[in-house]
């Protein structure tokens, strides 16, 4: 009881707005005074509002932790009466959400990458006969390509005509 009064009288001087002046004079009295004022925290309209510091407020924590403790048997009743409900609930198969969770991901990371391609030039659409990879190439460039497809198969068609004689 001692130590508590002890400990409250080096607090009231942090949170009274005049500086506290005791009959006996200790260290800790005067070390106490030269720190920052904390009585913002009650003489504030805000504080008022809230009844911070107020003697009406005085026995507020006494109350609020008997009215707890009533209503913890109350509360391990529900907690015992959801346990035994959520004994009987059926069990989530976990791997399939993470699989769906992962699917959908994946389609989203593919749909980017997709737009991202298509946004610096590389077909990214997907043909049923083909592989769609590679960037889009224009119509001359194209038309060159075939014609030195042509030229090669000429030149092994021509080649093979010489084997065979």
């Amino acid at each position: 009881m001692a130590q508590n009064e002890a400990l409250l009288a080096q607090l009231r001087p942090l949170v009274s707005s005049a500086p506290a002046t005791s009959s006996k004079p200790d260290n800790d009295a005067q070390q106490h005074a030269t720190n920052q004022s904390f009585s913002f925290l009650t003489s504030t309209p805000a504080a008022a509002s809230l009844g911070v510091g107020s003697s009406s407020h005085a026995n507020s924590l006494a109350q609020n932790t008997s009215f707890i403790h009533s209503q913890l048997p109350a509360l391990r009743d529900i907690v015992a009466t959801l346990r035994a409900h959520l004994a009987t609930l059926p069990k989530k198969d976990m791997a399939a959400t993470v699989d769906g969770v992962q699917e959908a991901r994946h389609g989203y990371i593919e749909s980017q990458s997709s737009r991202a391609l298509e946004r610096v030039g590389v077909d990214a659409t997907p043909a049923p006969d083909t592989e769609a990879l590679g960037r889009r190439m224009g119509a001359e460039e194209t038309r060159a390509l075939e014609g030195i497809v042509g030229a090669m198969g000429a030149q092994q068609k021509h080649d093979e005509d010489k084997m065979e004689e």
